[in-house]
């Protein structure tokens, strides 16, 4: 029903999807263009989703838990790595998060839950790849660091690695 997407600069769209006849071709280029990475907690899963339910292939997702791996940390959900990362609280109520996002207004209490989930995404990743790459932040070395674990889910891929994060 929604979708949240945030820039490194700080800028954080939602798209009510459910709102839409047709999904804008300028959203769809972003979602499709593997340059582009969509950083989250289990955005595999999501993508899966938006291929489902609206035939968008999305390219670039990757898992901030293999970034929480990779940095020593470990493999949580995005509240935990928010409090431990950023030290930024995301408050998850369920009277929220299973709140209907398919209403025809968002709440002030919807918009900023998902505008800060979002938010948070982007700087968890930026903070946690300036520990890998302190000087790189050019878009060939981001890319390359995620190269092998965007579009792979994380429970496949983990288990590949044999890495113990879960």
């Amino acid at each position: 029903a929604l979708l949240q997407l945030a820039t490194a600069e700080g800028l954080c769209a939602l798209f009510r999807l459910c709102k839409f006849s047709s999904i804008p071709q300028e959203l769809r280029s972003i979602l499709e263009d593997p340059d582009v990475i969509k950083a989250g907690v289990a955005s595999t899963e999501d993508a899966k989703l938006l291929l489902q339910d609206y035939a968008i292939k999305v390219n670039g997702a990757f898992d901030l838990r293999f970034l929480a791996l990779l940095t020593n940390h470990k493999a949580e959900g995005l509240a935990k790595l928010s409090k431990k990362i950023l030290d930024i609280s995301l408050v998850k109520n369920w009277r929220i998060t299973c709140s209907d996002w398919e209403a025809p207004n968002l709440s002030a209490p919807q918009i900023d839950y998902a505008a800060k989930d979002a938010f948070v995404a982007v700087e968890i990743f930026k903070k946690l790849y300036s520990t890998l790459k302190r000087n790189s932040e050019d878009k060939s070395s981001i890319l390359q660091l995620c190269d092998n674990y965007t579009d792979v889910s994380f429970k496949n891929k983990l288990a590949q690695l044999n890495l113990d994060g879960v």
